[in-house]
């Protein structure tokens, strides 16, 4: 299972809630949404879940919109990563993700799932 954090090293607000959202649900139509409720600003804007066969993702909107969690099964949760590097800006050495190598793995413009899926080492 992967238990993974996407940040953003300058910064830049980079995850928009609304705009992945629905480029997700395009992707996974039975995606299910879940926006953060009440009024504490130190929430992100909510979670959406993938349920694809027997395994599921959950990709959770950190504050400020500079991070991401990913939470679920391996080869799905690579399927979305890589979906993610195709659908938001990621220039080199600017974004990364944690708890999936042995060591910080950086993200680029539009990684290839295989590739994702090999350097997926953590807790292996």
């Amino acid at each position: 299972m992967v238990d993974a954090l996407i940040a953003s090293l300058d910064d830049v607000p980079r995850f928009d809630a609304d705009g992945l959202v629905a480029a997700v649900h395009s992707q996974w139509p039975s995606m299910q949404w879940s926006p953060a409720s009440g009024e504490i600003p130190e929430l992100g804007a909510g979670e959406f879940t993938i349920e694809v066969d027997a395994q599921w993702v959950t990709v959770e909107f950190l504050p400020g919109r500079t991070g991401l969690g990913v939470e679920g099964h391996d080869d799905l949760a690579s399927e979305v990563v890589a979906w993610l590097t195709g659908h938001v800006a990621m220039p080199e050495g600017q974004v990364v993700i944690l708890n999936w190598g042995d060591d910080v793995v950086p993200l680029r413009e539009n990684m290839p799932v295989e590739e994702l899926r090999r350097l997926h080492t953590y807790g292996r």
